[in-house]
């Protein structure tokens, strides 16, 4: 018997799954928790996925969580923040607006 394409693509998936130590892993997670990398930069610095060394923290420090970025005093990051601040707002507002005209449009009886 032949072996199909998805048996084929699961085999050569399974081939290049690397396994990790826990020293490994511990230090990933040290990286993110105590020397302030981010999730992103660790990982690339590793090799490995985001989402790979953001499960190994949620197992191994389930109680970290990121913080908050310093404020700022620039001028120039405080209008960065504003006019994102601002275009959030736009975009919620069109939201709710949307969610508003679909509630009146399906609670009409004549539907």
């Amino acid at each position: 018997m032949q072996p199909t394409k998805s048996t084929e693509s699961s085999q050569a998936t399974q081939s290049k799954r690397r396994r990790h130590s826990d020293e490994f892993k511990d230090g990933a997670v040290r990286m993110v928790t105590e020397k302030k990398y981010t999730i992103g930069e660790a990982a690339k610095a590793l090799g490995i996925d985001r989402s790979v060394l953001s499960r190994w923290i949620d197992k191994l420090a389930p109680d970290w969580r990121p913080s908050a970025p310093e404020p700022s005093d620039d001028p120039a990051v405080l209008q960065v923040q504003l006019r994102d601040a601002l275009r959030e707002v736009r975009e919620l507002r069109t939201a709710v607006d949307i969610l508003k005209k679909a509630t009146a449009y399906f609670a009409d009886p004549k539907l």
